[in-house]
């Protein structure tokens, strides 16, 4: 059903909006995902897990899968020189982890958005206490 290379987007069942990503590696018939996780650590102290399918989706939902043509080799490269590195949610998440294997340069749109999102949160209420504060001292603005 799944070949190596393909990206999966997955819905967390117990956070909503929040996506996890992982990367399918089809070795000798079967199906494994390596991803980037906060909870468990490997080998070598780092967090990047290979789990089987089943176990990955216990806790998760597929909310998209890429279709790439990222062979096996590069994603072996890549778990291998990220094999000790701890997770970080602002430095390397499993979008971070993913998107080097795809892009080859570590990113996460969905920490860009949040940042974005929360400082236009703060801005409108910055500007929100300004107006009425402008309004008690009897300033129209």
């Amino acid at each position: 059903m799944y070949q190596t290379g393909d990206i999966i987007k997955a819905s967390i069942n117990k956070i909503p909006f929040i996506y996890h990503y992982g990367i399918i590696l089809v070795k000798d018939g079967q199906e494994a995902i390596i991803h980037n996780s906060p909870n468990e650590k490997n080998n070598y102290g780092g967090n990047i897990l290979v789990y089987d399918l089943q176990e990955f989706f216990k806790s998760r939902k597929i909310v998209h899968v890429q279709r790439t043509n990222i062979s096996k080799i590069r994603i072996l490269k890549i778990v291998d020189k990220y094999k000790s590195m701890p997770f970080s949610l602002l430095a390397f998440n499993c979008e971070h982890f993913i998107f080097e294997i795809r892009d080859g340069r570590p990113h996460s749109p969905q920490i860009k958005d949040f940042v974005y999102n929360f400082i236009t949160v703060l801005m409108i209420i910055y500007m929100i206490r300004n107006r009425i504060l402008l309004k008690k001292a009897g300033i129209s603005g």
